[in-house]
């Protein structure tokens, strides 16, 4: 069976690894064979994390078709012309946001279509008997698919983009990671800024937080590095002008544990929609700092993360911190996230197309 995945975005690449490990799942197969397109911008990184990818839109076509229609219309026959070339029983869009990316896929001519999406209400979904549809993780499903009657399932992205066996470089204090844009509507950053006043006062100095984004980049970066300067905090930060995928992971890897700091005003990150933090921790295996109402929204086991109610808390979580003091956990957290993989198979077997 030959599957093509589509990622026409600059984005979202990082969810790519799901269908490797779920798509003999849906289709009950084991000769699947999987092809991906993906978007110029992207075709470097996704070239080095997979052994092949044969099916690249054409790079001269995407940067001379500056007109959004006319680029809909290329990217229709383009992509029409490979699911022919190449006898494609089912077609995969990694994201069917925004709009237009929707209509190339409800045009293609194929057997069977799943279509992912990032942001549900962006699109309004008419949905086809070959069609079904998958959000990115388990909780937005559980959260959504009452009100969203189209939904199928979802893919539990938890799966690393690259594999690295080195080991950790040894240091003398506790890396903690915060991944993604920074984004202070999505992400408590001035929470953050009070935790390290706080632990600046009480004379802590073995904590780094790595800001795992590329601060001069999209975002408010520049923000926060400007804060940190202000209130004489630098000490506490790890920040990074520009990062390419690979030192992205890496980052993550190298950490001793993810903290997602999600802002609890902004319901979407809290229960409708996944977060790279949450994605990175468990491809990475790295446990997660997290807010109670955010590991209860996310899903999780308190044994299986370290949570705190307030900043008070959470500034003492972090003076008690040290690199292997939670193993125990750890291996919760992996057990955890074990199981969330086996559920989500059998979730996929009992999905049929008609």
């Amino acid at each position: 069976m030959n599957i093509l995945v589509v990622e026409l975005n600059k984005y979202h690449t990082e969810t790519l690894p799901v269908y490797n490990a779920f798509l003999n799942s849906i289709f009950e197969k084991n000769d699947i064979n999987i092809e991906y397109v993906v978007n110029p911008h992207k075709y470097s990184e996704a070239f080095n994390r997979f052994e092949k990818v044969s099916q690249v839109i054409s790079k001269i076509g995407f940067f001379f078709i500056f007109h959004l229609q006319l680029r809909t219309i290329f990217y229709k026959f383009k992509l029409q012309r490979i699911i022919k070339k190449n006898k494609i029983d089912a077609v995969v869009f990694n994201t069917i946001e925004p709009k237009r990316h929707y209509k190339v896929f409800k045009s293609l001519k194929v057997d069977k279509k799943i279509g992912v999406i990032h942001n549900i209400g962006e699109i309004d979904v008419k949905k086809s008997l070959d069609e079904k549809y998958f959000l990115m993780v388990d909780y937005a499903f559980e959260n959504l698919k009452d009100r969203y009657d189209y939904l199928d399932g979802y893919f539990l992205a938890v799966f690393p983009n690259l594999e690295f066996k080195h080991k950790k470089a040894s240091r003398d204090f506790v890396q903690i990671s915060i991944s993604g844009h920074v984004d202070f509507k999505k992400r408590n950053f001035s929470q953050l800024i009070e935790v390290c006043q706080k632990l600046k006062e009480k004379k802590v100095n073995n904590i780094k937080f790595n800001i795992v984004s590329s601060v001069d980049g999209a975002g408010e970066g520049r923000k926060l590095v400007e804060l940190a300067k202000e209130n004489q905090l630098e000490e506490f930060f790890i920040f990074h002008s520009y990062l390419d995928d690979e030192d992205f992971f890496k980052n993550i890897y190298e950490s001793d544990f993810v903290l997602p700091l999600v802002n609890t005003e902004n319901k979407q990150f809290l229960y409708d929609r996944l977060t790279a933090s949450y994605s990175m921790a468990c491809s990475y295996k790295k446990v997660m700092i997290l807010e109670d109402s955010v590991r209860s929204g996310w899903n999780l086991s308190s044994e299986s993360v370290l949570s705190y109610k307030n900043t008070e808390e959470l500034v003492d979580t972090l003076i008690h911190l040290s690199d292997g003091m939670f193993s125990s956990i750890q291996e919760k957290f992996i057990k955890e996230i074990d199981f969330k993989i086996s559920e989500n198979k059998k979730l996929l077997q009992s999905i049929k197309f008609d």
